[in-house]
């Protein structure tokens, strides 16, 4: 887990309950459940496409 991931989910107590897709490499098969979508968020866009690599620069951390 990256320090930028760690900080924002415990900013909204959601550490050890979810995990920001942004911030994980996608490596290999996966299985991914997203937990916010469009329709569920009531947002109009998904928003920007992740950018290829973790940014800021991660800085790993135990969780």
């Amino acid at each position: 887990m990256t320090e930028a991931e760690r900080e924002r989910l415990t900013e909204r107590e959601l550490l050890g309950q979810a995990r920001l897709s942004c911030q994980i490499p996608c490596e290999g098969e996966m299985a991914v459940k997203p937990l916010m979508t469009v329709s569920s968020s009531g947002t109009d866009s998904p928003g920007e496409r992740p950018a290829d690599q973790i940014t800021p620069e991660p800085r790993w951390t135990d969780l």
